[in-house]
């Protein structure tokens, strides 16, 4: 590891502010949020750049907020702060419970949600469940706002559809129905993520959706449709393989466990 080369920052105070630097700067610019994973890599020296927007000086991108049938949470929000917020543990205990086992408390103290995914680690914990959850991200660019879901955001490993000029603002992510169960298990080394597998299903429905990376068709996501048996049966079955002879089966879930959702 070496030394931080020489950069700037720089701290605007609207998210069009923000914008406009990331357009002059191109190439030389990147957005800063909590930095733990983009400070670390300019340290190995496998990223340079000459400028940084900090865009933790802009006030409603760290808000929490339930609105009609979501919870909103803003770009800057520290993993820490999600996991204490009381709307996210009343809406959605299943990414509360996730954010808790998030790296250490030193880094959910520091890095944000919106950092998390727009760095796009491969083994993100947070995109894995998004994904699954079907939330959705609000992008603000010089040509205005625009909704795209989170499987579509990142596009690859360390690559977003994010345009030159765009800002992550904030995520939405649908309250759960009455119906529907989730859950979220990681198998890790250390700190960090080996294999991050999330598990939406509905139990009056006739599909669920497992979603982590590896899964077959490709996209990280794979819906399956119950038999005349019901939803166990399938659960049981399925696998995935991890690699060089580890295959998980969805028995390592344990229980789906049943959190509590609006109206119960």
């Amino acid at each position: 590891m070496m030394p931080l080369r020489k950069f700037t920052i720089h701290q605007p105070k609207t998210v069009a502010e923000a914008s406009e630097m990331l357009a002059e700067f191109g190439d030389n610019g990147r957005l800063y949020a909590g930095g733990t994973e983009l400070l670390l890599a300019m340290k190995h020296d496998l990223l340079r750049y000459q400028h940084l927007v900090d865009v933790k000086t802009i006030p409603e991108l760290n808000k929490i907020e339930l609105k009609t049938g979501a919870v909103t949470i803003g770009s800057t929000a520290t993993h820490r702060s999600i996991e204490r917020s009381a709307i996210v543990r009343e809406n959605l205990p299943v990414f509360a419970e996730m954010e808790t086992h998030v790296a250490n408390v030193r880094v959910r103290a520091s890095g944000t949600l919106g950092g998390n995914l727009c760095f796009a680690e491969p083994h993100s914990d947070p995109a894995t469940l998004l994904v699954a959850l079907g939330a959705k991200a609000q992008v603000q660019g010089k040509s205005g706002a625009k909704t795209v879901a989170i499987d579509k955001l990142i596009t690859g490993a360390y690559e977003t559809s994010l345009a030159a000029d765009e800002v992550l603002a904030a995520v939405e992510i649908p309250l759960p129905a009455k119906s529907q169960r989730a859950a979220y298990l990681k198998f890790q080394l250390k700190e960090r993520p080996t294999l991050g597998l999330a598990l939406v299903l509905d139990v009056d429905g006739d599909e669920y959706r497992v979603c982590g990376p590896g899964i077959p068709d490709g996209d990280g996501v794979r819906v399956f449709e119950k038999d005349e048996e019901g939803i166990g049966k399938d659960i049981r079955v399925w696998t995935v393989q991890r690699g060089a002879g580890d295959v998980y089966t969805a028995e390592h879930f344990g229980h789906v466990p049943h959190p509590a959702v609006p109206g119960e």
